[in-house]
């Protein structure tokens, strides 16, 4: 094995004790983002999400039991949504993003404007282009062992709410946890139930 290998699979054996997480059964919302990241998208290929917002809103879905059928209802109590401009938010998600981030298992890529014109239009709306979140190489290893070892009804889940929800716009995503929200959580959007 010549050194440039051995300097490669290092961070992989750093994250070992993530490799063997079956054995302890406890699916946390960090593995969910890595099976997330690394299900199918509407192409049939693992496809990054656009936009922490988005992010916090899939993972919303898949966590709450008005949407999975509680498949994935028991990560909802450890990330401890709150009400937020744009609906339910967790600052511990967002943490954990980043952490992942520092851990170099995903990677957030900066927006880009399409042009120039583009760029202009959105500095002055006060818009910012969103960062999309993929994973990287070490990720990708890590993100399909957690992937590969869920039960397949798990694996259904996550890919049916990448394949629906990722290629539509965050406005139609936000309108649709709104309007499929009860009256309960329709509190959880501050902007909206402001504007109606």
């Amino acid at each position: 094995m010549n050194i440039k290998m051995k300097i490669n699979l290092m961070p992989i054996k750093a994250y070992n004790g993530y490799l063997n997480w079956r054995e302890k059964m406890d699916l946390s919302s960090k593995k969910l983002i890595l099976a997330l990241l690394y299900a199918p998208g509407l192409k049939g290929e693992k496809e990054p999400i656009e936009g922490i917002t988005k992010v916090q809103k899939l993972i919303f879905l898949l966590t709450n039991k008005e949407f999975t059928d509680e498949i994935f209802y028991s990560i909802s109590n450890e990330l401890h949504y709150k009400p937020d401009n744009f609906g339910p938010f967790s600052d511990k998600l967002s943490d954990q993003i980043e952490n992942l981030v520092d851990m170099q298992l995903v990677k957030k890529v900066r927006g880009k404007y399409p042009d120039l014109a583009d760029e202009f239009n959105y500095y002055y709306s006060g818009e910012k282009i969103p960062d999309k979140f993929e994973l990287t190489k070490y990720g990708e290893v890590l993100a399909k062992n957690i992937f590969e070892h869920l039960k397949e009804e798990e694996k259904k889940k996550i890919s049916t709410i990448k394949k629906e929800f990722n290629s539509i716009s965050l406005d139609a995503l936000l309108s649709y946890v709104y309007n499929k929200s009860d009256k309960k959580e329709k509190k959880w959007f501050i902007k909206l139930d402001r504007d109606s």
